[in-house]
């Protein structure tokens, strides 16, 4: 057997974007999650192929395109075997697309024994255009707040997010917005910097205090109401502050009993927190068997993505 490497990756939930605002720094939430997971696995080869799961077909153009990318940049061949041993759906709210290219580019990478940052990955594959989330997630892991740009470059802050907190995760029918209808709404789009400032303040006095104290009602209720005030950007574009594909999968977690709510991203997934596991469970169990919505109990996870070499 040739030389190997391989790298899992996860999903992320975002949480909402903080500067919509006239200068536009953008900035966002999200938390990183043990579930569902993205792995790849690049093994030496002489050529290119690759291979993978029914459900990376959708994947499998944009991974080749990475190769190629990669290739280019840092003058390597692309003599190697790709194989997408798991993934979850693209453009649903989970972060598909970045998390597939930090994972293909740390594998292949370390096939080659080249040594890289995510941040420079990040900006060779135009990923983070408008919030960078997921790249930092792939990092660090935990709970992101992601500072948006200041002089070309963006920052974050890594918080441990409490263990013992779980979310249900619902995943509706539909897709949410690609690349492109994402590029040509937000770049057409701004709001006002009374919601910029409501948001800044509930992230700073709010989110950040209830995650050193593992307060969930607060953190709950903080978090719903920065969803809420997020969605006001967005609304023209999904028909409201949720879209309409993630809208009753909201009201069935709210009537559920989830601490605090909301939408990942363009969703359709959605998201509930809860106390912990078995709370969530409960939840699942009364409303599994009334939704069609595929359902999933998922944690945080407070470390990065993870390669072996």
């Amino acid at each position: 057997m040739g030389k190997q490497a391989a790298c899992t990756a996860f999903a992320r939930l975002h949480m909402g974007i903080i500067d919509m605002g006239t200068k536009k720094r953008y900035g966002a939430i999200g938390v990183y999650i043990d579930r569902p997971r993205f792995t790849v696995m690049c093994r030496s080869a002489h050529g290119f192929s690759m291979s993978g799961i029914s459900q990376s077909a959708e994947y499998l153009d944009y991974a080749k395109c990475v190769i190629e990318t990669l290739c280019a940049h840092f003058d390597i061949k692309p003599d190697v075997h790709l194989e997408i041993n798991e993934c979850f759906p693209l453009h649903v709210g989970l972060g598909g697309r970045t998390q597939c290219a930090l994972a293909i580019a740390s594998a292949f990478l370390g096939l080659n024994n080249i040594r890289f940052e995510v941040e420079e990955i990040g900006d060779l594959l135009a990923l983070g255009r408008y919030t960078s989330v997921g790249l930092h997630a792939f990092k660090s892991g935990g709970f992101i707040i992601e500072t948006g740009k200041d002089m070309g470059v963006r920052t974050a802050v890594h918080i441990d997010f409490p263990e013992d907190w779980a979310f249900l995760v619902g995943m509706p029918e539909g897709k949410g917005l690609g690349e492109d209808e994402e590029k040509r709404f937000l770049d057409g789009v701004s709001g006002d910097d009374r919601t910029v400032m409501e948001i800044s303040e509930k992230v700073l006095l709010e989110i950040i205090p209830s995650l050193k104290t593992r307060n969930i009602e607060r953190f709950g209720k903080a978090l719903s109401e920065i969803q809420e005030l997020t969605g006001s950007y967005f609304a023209s574009a999904q028909g409201g502050a949720f879209s309409r594909n993630s809208v009753d999968a909201i009201e069935i977690l709210k009537k559920a009993g989830a601490r605090g709510v909301g939408q990942s991203s363009w969703g359709p997934v959605v998201y509930g927190v809860f106390e912990n596991a078995g709370t969530a469970q409960k939840a699942l169990g009364e409303i599994s068997e009334k939704s069609k919505i595929t359902w999933f109990i998922a944690k945080a996870r407070n470390l990065g993505a993870w390669t072996t070499t």
